[in-house]
């Protein structure tokens, strides 16, 4: 029934900000009802979902875990955020603008840069978990390798400083460039 669909969606939104309910069963014709949190026809509702098939059984743990991860990320982000923090914060090392605006711009290059060679070499795979993987290994540690030297004093050290956030603005966001290629390629097909 067309107004199943569209109140499957609708459940699903309030299930996700609410964290209450989903979408009621086509097929029911009773409305909705309440469902567990975070099933998959709320993310997927064109899917059948089969029970307890073995993708199934993570499902949950993977998007905590995931949700958990991204809202982890991007809270670390906006602290170095190359358009407004960074900026300042290089102003205090340093009083050359070439440097300050080099910096700036590094994490817009080391993203979109690398990306060329890793889509020629990542179409041709079937298995790009592993590359993923391996970049967040590389990726998820720079921000607290920063903090740590900040909470460390090298800001004393104002070169010292200048290069460690060089290397690791563009570790960071090479590694998320290159990992992203992964990410598309694998969702597009």
């Amino acid at each position: 029934m067309p107004w199943t669909r569209s109140w499957r969606g609708v459940g699903c939104f309030f299930a996700a900000v609410c964290g209450m309910g989903g979408p009621a069963q086509e097929g029911s014709g009773a409305g909705p009802r309440v469902t567990p949190f975070l099933r998959r026809e709320c993310l997927a509702p064109d899917v059948a979902i089969k029970a307890h098939t073995g993708a199934d059984r993570y499902f949950r743990r993977n998007f905590s875990l995931f949700l958990t991860e991204y809202a982890m990320r991007h809270v670390a982000i906006a602290f170095i955020d190359p358009n407004i923090i960074l900026p300042v914060f290089l102003s205090r090392l340093t009083d050359s603008p070439l440097l300050i605006g080099l910096n700036s711009s590094l994490p817009f290059t080391m993203w979109l840069f690398p990306q060329l060679f890793a889509a020629r070499y990542l179409s041709g795979k079937t298995h790009r978990k592993q590359y993923i993987l391996i970049l967040m290994l590389a990726n998820r540690p720079v921000c607290f390798v920063l903090a740590l030297a900040l909470l460390l004093g090298s800001v004393r050290y104002p070169p010292l400083m200048l290069a460690l956030v060089t290397l690791g603005s563009s570790v960071l966001w090479a590694t998320q460039g290159l990992s992203s290629v992964a990410w598309l390629i694998s969702s597009s097909g």
